[in-house]
């Protein structure tokens, strides 16, 4: 995040931080506002990675029809585990995707 310039040595730089930073207010503790920072960013990511499962699970629904030349069992298989990408332990950051058969 930018703050401003400093000189130093006669010369002229862009000041950064490193962002955000929290701090005791009226609100909130630092550490109330950093632990409802991590949630929301989380509740993005885990956001993200479902519409991405959705969508896997809408790009094989044609694999569920009655005459799809495919091994049934094992789309029904790489399907579920999908549906159970929220469950794993790594989950929303750490996700092992399932390979499609």
């Amino acid at each position: 995040m930018r703050q401003g310039v400093e000189q130093l040595d006669g010369k002229w730089y862009t000041k950064h931080i490193l962002g955000p930073i929290f701090t005791d207010n009226e609100d909130a503790t630092a550490v109330e506002q950093e632990a409802a920072y991590k949630a929301q960013k989380d509740a993005t990511q885990a956001e993200s990675v479902r519409s991405q499962r959705t969508q896997l699970l809408k790009d094989s629904d044609w694999t569920q029809v009655a005459d799809a030349p495919v091994d049934k069992t094992a789309w029904a298989a790489y399907r579920q585990a999908l549906r159970d990408v929220p469950s794993q332990a790594g989950f929303p950051w750490d996700i092992q995707w399932p390979v499609e058969p």
